[in-house]
């Protein structure tokens, strides 16, 4: 299967850039006028996520502008796609769903889990490594200390204190 569109992944969830799906669907509409527009029934933090300057284009005289991108969930842009009324739109949403079909095979989320649980592991080693070496640290300075206050002629500090006054 040929990949259609740019599908980033994000917290175990995939992604579409807005931008890319509206020059994908080859419409006409201005970006801003179409997102405003075709938004209007989704919710922010649900259904997209805003990314500010996340859309970088190189302009006619070599400079890089960027613009403010919306990242899609999968249901939204199938959504926006069936919106769209177009045949690029429908190619798109049976992409999709052959995307989506994929990702939810129960093999597929296994690796997802099992790769999710072997970068928890590799962190919780790392922790357990650098909990190890301060252990080890605290309990040299312990020991000097059993060492210091075991000794029978060992003056406290505050005697020490006394005889130098």
């Amino acid at each position: 299967m040929k990949d259609l569109i740019p599908i980033k992944v994000e917290n175990d969830q995939q992604l579409i850039s807005a931008r890319d799906l509206h020059k994908g669907l080859n419409l006409k509409k201005k970006f801003s006028a179409w997102s405003d527009q075709n938004f209007k029934d989704f919710e922010e933090g649900i259904d997209y996520t805003r990314e500010p300057k996340g859309y970088l284009v190189q302009t006619g005289n070599g400079t890089i502008k960027a613009y403010d991108d919306y990242f899609l969930t999968i249901d939204m842009t199938k959504q926006l796609c069936l919106m769209s009324r177009t045949e690029k739109g429908k190619e798109y949403r049976k992409y999709l769903i052959e995307v989506e079909r994929k990702w939810n095979d129960p093999q597929e989320v296994v690796k997802r889990g099992y790769a999710i649980l072997q970068n928890e592991n590799t962190q919780l080693k790392l922790e357990n490594k650098n909990l190890t070496v301060q252990l080890e640290e605290s309990n040299k300075k312990a020991s000097y200390l059993d060492i210091i206050l075991g000794t029978p002629d060992a003056l406290a500090i505050t005697q020490i204190m006394v005889m130098v006054q």
